[in-house]
């Protein structure tokens, strides 16, 4: 069981670092990131936001194919109070960690729509005291 882990966390390990070393993040003048890293004009807010997103829905596939694996135990369990408990644990593991999974989703959209409010509101104002400046 040891060696599987190892193999796991190196192959993971290797995906990050060939994901990562193909990227060069630079940022220009103005806080905007470069043609060269392939992610166009996107700000990192907007980054962020996609990669939650998707965490959250490789998380929640996961779960549902846990609850999948509980039904088919507890359907061929044929009666064994062993395997119809494994069923039910696996079940209320994967039902509790659906209802973490989508908690954090609502979180996580309360968060990212008051950041881009929040950085609207900041860009009005930028745009309105640019505006109200004059030149003596």
């Amino acid at each position: 069981m040891n060696n599987k882990k190892k193999i796991l966390t190196i192959c993971l390990s290797l995906l990050i670092v060939l994901f990562f070393c193909g990227y060069d993040i630079n940022f220009d003048e103005t806080g905007i990131l470069n043609q060269t890293t392939k992610l166009g004009n996107t700000d990192p807010a907007t980054i962020t936001y996609n990669i939650v997103n998707y965490a959250l829905l490789f998380l929640g596939i996961i779960t549902v194919v846990m609850i999948i694996v509980a039904g088919f135990i507890w359907m061929f369990a044929a009666g064994e109070e062993e395997k119809i408990k494994k069923a039910q644990g696996i079940l209320k593991g994967a039902i509790l960690g659906l209802v973490i999974i989508m908690a954090s989703y609502g979180i996580a959209q309360y968060i990212f729509d008051k950041l881009v409010y929040i950085t609207a509101l900041n860009e009005d104002a930028t745009q309105t005291e640019e505006s109200t400046i004059t030149v003596e």
